[in-house]
């Protein structure tokens, strides 16, 4: 059985108040906002890019010659012979690409 007290309401309705009548933030604090999402979403997309690789590999690699397993069919597979092939640099192929979308 649920038991909220008079007071409990009062309070929350003073902080719901107290929230929506602060005064709003500025322009230029939006524009951190926006710059602070920017630099968060570069991180994250460069962060997530080798494995973003490994599944676009996996991915087509049936379609390229004739269905045969070109990368493998294990992710540590895919990973050696990537980094093997193409070195360090290998693993973030199209990441512009995919940043910038």
């Amino acid at each position: 059985r649920l038991h909220i007290s008079l007071g409990t309401m009062l309070d929350a309705n003073k902080t719901w108040r107290t929230w929506r009548d602060k005064p709003k933030s500025s322009g230029q604090s939006a524009l951190l906002k926006l710059a602070c999402g920017a630099a968060s979403g570069l991180v994250t997309k460069t962060a997530i890019a080798p494995l973003e690789r490994v599944k676009i590999l996996f991915q087509v690699q049936g379609m390229m010659g004739g269905g045969e397993c070109i990368y493998g069919r294990t992710i540590s597979g895919a990973i050696s012979k990537i980094y093997s092939e193409e070195g360090a640099m290998g693993f973030f192929k199209g990441n512009a690409a995919n940043c910038i979308r």
